[in-house]
């Protein structure tokens, strides 16, 4: 990458942001649905990102809520 170009731009840092509450959400939903309580449980990540995670992913169709389990 050529960080002289005009257009890069740095991401902001990986640990504690949403990327990483994301990323740690669907490696938990792919290897079996789970409920909010379980994802919680699994995850040691603030629940404020964990719910944020979940409202963006079932919003954008990544994942969705079926009898009280996430699934991918």
């Amino acid at each position: 990458p050529n960080r002289r170009s005009a257009t890069h731009a740095r991401q902001k840092a990986f640990k504690g942001s949403l990327r990483e509450a994301r990323g740690a959400v669907l490696r938990s939903l792919i290897q079996a649905p789970l409920s909010l309580s379980e994802i919680k449980k699994s995850l040691s990540l603030k629940s404020g990102k964990i719910d944020q995670a979940l409202a963006d992913l079932t919003s954008e169709n990544v994942i969705r809520k079926s009898k009280g389990k996430y699934v991918v």
